[in-house]
């Protein structure tokens, strides 16, 4: 089963793909050949931090100092370490324009 991710950048551009199970946020854009902000791809430096704003997800285990707890608290996520458990919409703080490639 997939799920449909609407993420919304900080310019306000839509990007969309779908997730399938038990796959992370990173790797479904790859898959879709949308490459996102994300350099060490497991939880440790927070370039792919993300609001989440709807949806189910799991979040796998990540470093606190990538996202502290303050951080998951408001809703924050990181895209590489996020499993959709259903449709989910997000917001970056990261423009399209320049950090967002197809």
């Amino acid at each position: 089963m997939s799920h449909h991710i609407q993420l919304t950048t900080r310019d306000g551009q839509q990007i969309a793909f779908d997730c399938e199970d038990g796959e992370d946020l990173v790797s479904a854009a790859a898959r879709s050949t949308i490459l996102l902000p994300a350099i060490c791809k497991s939880g440790g430096c927070g370039t792919c931090r993300a609001h989440h704003t709807g949806g189910a997800h799991h979040l796998d285990a990540c470093s606190s100092e990538a996202l502290p707890a303050e951080a998951r608290a408001r809703g924050e996520v990181l895209l590489c370490r996020t499993i959709p458990l259903a449709d989910m919409t997000l917001s970056a703080a990261f423009d399209h324009a320049h950090d967002v490639f197809f």
